[in-house]
């Protein structure tokens, strides 16, 4: 049979919390009575309240888990694509070798910057057409 966990929720302009317990099939009944405990000492402090006063929802786990050991999983920040692009200037030179030698030889020769802009993360590469020409040189193994 199952009963209803507990469950408590708030909402205030300002701020809004909630949290909800779900007990495991094989929770001892030490483990239950420190959580009914935790609950009851919460009842005057609504989630919003939590909420206002500055608490994360770590810290309302660890009011509601306080004396059950929790384990929590270690924080990890997300990259941000800037950061895990996998953009370089050699991908860049390796595009710039798919150019016909033809039309790559008319944007050397107009001896412009040469601007190349990863799509995914917005990065700008920019060189100038010798810069150009001794990497093209040097991947194929070529000297002036």
């Amino acid at each position: 049979e199952t009963a209803p966990p507990p469950a408590s929720a708030g909402v205030r302009v300002e701020a809004a919390g909630g949290w909800y317990v779900q007990l495991l099939p094989f929770a001892s009944e030490e483990a239950i009575t420190r959580l009914e405990a935790n609950i009851g000492a919460l009842q005057s402090r609504s989630p919003t309240s939590l909420v206002r006063e500055g608490l994360a929802g770590r810290d309302v786990v660890e009011l509601l888990l306080d004396g059950l050991e929790p384990q929590f999983a270690p924080d990890r920040r997300v990259k941000s694509l800037t950061e895990s692009c996998p953009c370089s200037e050699e991908r860049v030179l390796r595009t710039m070798a798919l150019i016909p030698r033809e039309e790559m030889q008319t944007i050397l020769e107009s001896n412009e910057v040469i601007e190349a802009k990863c799509e995914f993360c917005g990065t700008l590469y920019r060189s100038t057409p010798n810069e150009v020409r001794e990497r093209l040189a040097a991947r194929d193994g070529k000297s002036d």
